[in-house]
Order: C-alpha cells, then structure tokens, then sequence
C-alpha cells in the first residue's frame, strides 16, 4: 500500500472526530447540563491542521505540518463533511480534494471525484458497520475507506441521557457511580462504557470518568463553565484519553528459538501501544448567531500529547450559519462544494504532462571568468 494511503487514514481521525464533536457536544438533558437543543442543519468551515512531527514512521516523507479546509452540516441526525482544498498542494499524497461523506442511522456514505472509479470511497457502507480488524499500517492510523471505524469508535463511548436519570432524583445533584446496562446503542454500536463516575453540582456535570468493562478508564471529561452571563454556559470541554494496547496487522515469518532448535513462525499481529503518551482533547465553545438564533457551539478543537504537551492536530471551526436543506439537498451540496471542475482536470493533466519531464539540452557550458553569466 502506498504511503500516501497510509497517510490520509491519520487525516481522517481528525476529519471525522471533528464532525462528531459537535454531534456528541450536548448531553440532551432538561435539568443537567450542559445540554443540546434541536436547531436544525448548522452549516460551517473547517480549517484542519495536523502536526506530523511525533510521526516516527513517515521517515520525513511528509511536511512538518499539513492543512485540509473543509465544510460540514451537522444536525441531530446526520452530518456531512466536504473538503475542497489541502495544503501543500498537488497531485502528490496530501491531496484529497473532491472527498465527500455522510453518515446517518442508516450507512456511511462516500464519494470520492478524484478517483470516481475507486468502489472502497465511491459507496454506502450499510450500518451497523461491524467491527474493525486490526490496523494494518503505521499504528493506528486509517485508510480512507475505513475511516467509518472513526465515527463507530466515537459513538461506542457516548454517553446518553437515559444513562443519567438516576442523577435526577433528589439528593443526587453531587453525582455518583452509575453502572449502565449493557448491549449495543440505538445506531447498533456495542457500547465500550460499563460504568461512569460523574460530579456535579449545582444542576451541572463537572467532570466525568467511562470506564470499561474491567474497570479501566476509556476517557475522563471535566467540563468548564462560564458565569458572566445570568446562566451559567460551557465554555471548555477536556477529554483525557489514556494510552491503550492495540494489534496491528502483519504478515510476516520468524523463528522461535529453544533448546533443542528453532521453530518457524508465521506472525499475523503484533501488539501496539495506542496513543502513546496519552492524549488531552479542549473543546472550546462560545456564543456564534446563526440567523435569528444565538447558539453555543464548539468553535475550536486541540489535541495535545498528554506527556510532553506536544500539539498533535487541531480544527478552527467558522462561519456558522443554519440552513433550509432536507438530507438529500445536503448530500448534493457536499458533493458539489468538493465537485473536480473542468479546471481542474485540466491541471490534473498538466502536471502529470510536465511534472517529470526533464529538459533534454546536454551539458551546460559556461565560462567560469565569465561574472555577468
């Protein structure tokens, strides 16, 4: 598999946890916050930017750091997502312009019109999407194709408001340990959280903590408010996400050493430390008009090494706005805002046309006494 391939599965971690932030921002409650509303389909820009220094495997193929500017809709029931443009630009392996998907209840749905012939980006994967193998490259990053995983690793951690109810009874607005019934969530994701241990106060979540089923923390969220307005609104979201083993695919033969010899052995995975160094995901919100409404809404995303602090990749969100499109409306407005003119096909043909051809002149003669030349 190429490299470039390997590369554009990292992008889209980012690329779709950024869709699904604002999907998952809300804990849709009456009396406990913070909480979502319906608003309909909220249209914005996305400026992504991921650093490839703490990359160890790309061996200073890629640029110390890369941008995608996308847009997305999201509304409580479907997101889409467009990119239009990457940088650096080029026909080389940062370039995934004309990428377009939407994923509701029912599949994930992409459409690539760079490579329109490519069945594994030009299709609908039907929900739910069963389980991810293990990563075959790099790991942990994702194929373009297999960027659905992305999305399904996110809801399996989400929490919802029926999981909280216990905390509306009286007495109980100090928050506790809630054990969560198990079995799959309603997009037939199987849940990884187990047990959750909230704090609150005052009618709001301050922290949260998912654990798994051995008792082990799949992340832990503390929720930041702020209180110069008569209602107290969230302004940060931190989500700490501990290291975790992973498998990575191989295919590969060794031997076993013993005492009487050695033994071949064929070795279909390896294990991987996930995330090393740990990873700290802020969410910061602040009040954004979008037509005749004021909403609360994320308008940035940073991911940094827990360790050392290093900032690993991060998103600009702008340019709110609501708009009077039905699914379908929006499938065809994500495909036509990443659409491949015919400019640039044109392009297309011309860097591949010039891009490698070198100039045939023969050896440049030149008079070394000769200064003006």
């Amino acid at each position: 598999m190429k490299a470039g391939l390997r590369y554009q599965r990292q992008l889209w971690v980012a690329a779709a946890a950024a869709a699904i932030s604002l999907v998952i921002s809300g804990i849709g409650l009456c009396r406990l916050g913070p909480a979502g509303k319906k608003v309909g389909v909220i249209q914005f820009d996305v400026v992504i930017e991921l650093s490839n220094t703490h990359v160890a495997w790309d061996h200073g193929l890629f640029d110390p750091s890369t941008v995608w500017f996308a847009r997305y809709w999201v509304c409580e029931d479907y997101y889409a997502v467009s990119v239009v443009w990457t940088e650096p630009h080029g026909m080389g392996d940062t370039n995934i312009k004309t990428l377009a998907v939407l994923s509701d209840k029912d599949g994930f749905r992409i459409n690539n019109g760079l490579f329109p012939d490519w069945v594994p980006t030009n299709t609908t994967y039907a929900k739910p999407l069963g389980q991810r193998g293990p990563f075959q490259w790099g790991g942990g990053p994702y194929e373009v194709a297999e960027m659905r995983f992305a999305e399904a690793e996110a809801l399996s951690r989400r929490v919802y408001a029926g999981d909280l109810e216990s905390l509306q009874a009286p007495g109980k607005s100090t928050g506790g340990i809630i054990d969560l019934k198990p079995g799959n969530d309603p997009e037939g994701v199987r849940r990884k959280p187990a047990q959750l241990k909230v704090q609150a106060q005052a009618g709001r979540i301050e922290s949260m903590d998912l654990l798994d089923h051995a008792r082990q923390k799949l992340v832990g969220i503390e929720y930041e408010y702020d209180h110069s307005g008569p209602v107290p609104r969230i302004a940060k979201l931190i989500a700490d996400l501990p290291v975790r083993p992973e498998k990575l695919a191989i295919d590969a033969n060794g031997t076993i050493t013993t005492r009487d010899g050695k033994i071949p052995y064929h070795y279909t995975d390896v294990d991987y430390v996930y995330h090393k160094g740990g990873r700290t995901s802020t969410v910061t919100y602040r009040d954004v008009t979008a037509g005749d409404v004021t909403l609360r809404l994320p308008v940035q995303v940073e991911v940094r090494r827990s360790d050392d602090k290093r900032l690993v990749r991060s998103a600009k969100l702008m340019n709110f706005k609501r708009v009077d499109l039905d699914k379908a409306a929006v499938w065809e407005a994500a495909k036509t805002y990443a659409y491949y003119t015919t400019e640039d096909w044109q392009v297309n043909q011309m860097v591949n046309k010039l891009s490698d051809r070198k100039a045939g002149l023969g050896p440049l003669k030149v008079d070394p006494n000769d200064l003006s030349f």
